[in-house]
């Protein structure tokens, strides 16, 4: 006669058919459901050591220590200016840092290094521009935008007189 009763089992032996009271569980079983769950014990706990060590350097990785200016470039009608050269100077330290501007005006100058800034601003029949010196703090992005006015183009007319073989001719 064979009996089905699981409650009468430790909790870690497999529901077994009993004999009459014998039980017919094999002695290995316990050892390694032990030692799997042991194995699984230990690589969920250094899993989740993982998890949170990366998630505390997270905010260290995203940290920075620079700045941005961007702004557009337009001309008295408001029209944008494609083309015109600006240049970033930090003052303190006299590094230039020149970019374009795309077709709409736009120019950017990222990763700056904190500090006082002024801008150059030049472009072709426009007189130039500058703006600042301003502070430039850690993660801003200073926006500073500029308008140019149509400058004179001089051009010098020289007269040259005709090649010495031309004047042998006459």
């Amino acid at each position: 006669m064979t009996l089905h009763c699981s409650t009468y089992l430790p909790r870690y032996a497999p529901n077994r058919d009993l004999e009459i009271g014998i039980t017919t569980l094999d002695p290995a079983d316990h050892f390694v459901r032990k030692a799997m769950q042991n194995i699984f014990n230990r690589g969920f706990n250094y899993l989740l050591a993982l998890v949170v060590f990366v998630a505390t350097c997270l905010p260290a990785v995203t940290q920075t220590i620079t700045g941005s200016i961007t702004g557009t470039v337009t001309d008295s009608s408001g029209a944008a200016v494609g083309g015109a050269s600006v240049t970033a100077t930090n003052v303190n330290t006299g590094v230039q840092t020149p970019t374009t501007t795309n077709s709409d005006g736009v120019y950017i100058l990222r990763f700056l290094q904190i500090g006082r800034y002024k801008l150059s601003i030049t472009a072709s029949g426009f007189s130039s521009s500058t703006a600042g010196p301003f502070m430039l703090e850690v993660g801003q992005e200073a926006k500073v935008d500029a308008r140019l006015s149509v400058g004179s183009l001089n051009e010098n007319v020289g007269i040259l007189p005709p090649p010495i073989s031309e004047i042998c001719k006459l």
